[in-house]
């Protein structure tokens, strides 16, 4: 079977290319790469602050070559165009 996991209070989530995230909750599969925050989240994106209702970081093909990272649920942007 796949297991889960749970990780609650104050988290911070670090990637590539200058994310960095904070929610209070993340889940996820032991199996597979699927991690999801099923709460807000806020923080550093490559294009500026976000918030989100919820986000879901999952490998985007089934040989795990590559990954998305989708945001949902009222999602904000406050766009800071690179100079």
């Amino acid at each position: 079977g796949t297991g889960r996991f749970l990780m609650t209070g104050g988290l911070t989530i670090e990637a590539t290319p200058g994310y960095r995230l904070t929610t209070d909750r993340l889940v996820g599969l032991l199996g597979a790469t699927r991690i999801s925050a099923p709460g807000p989240v806020t923080g550093q994106a490559p294009a500026g602050e976000i918030s989100a209702g919820t986000m879901m970081f999952r490998a985007d093909s089934t040989d795990g070559a590559g990954y998305v990272l989708v945001f949902g649920g009222g999602v904000r942007l406050l766009y800071s165009p690179v100079e």
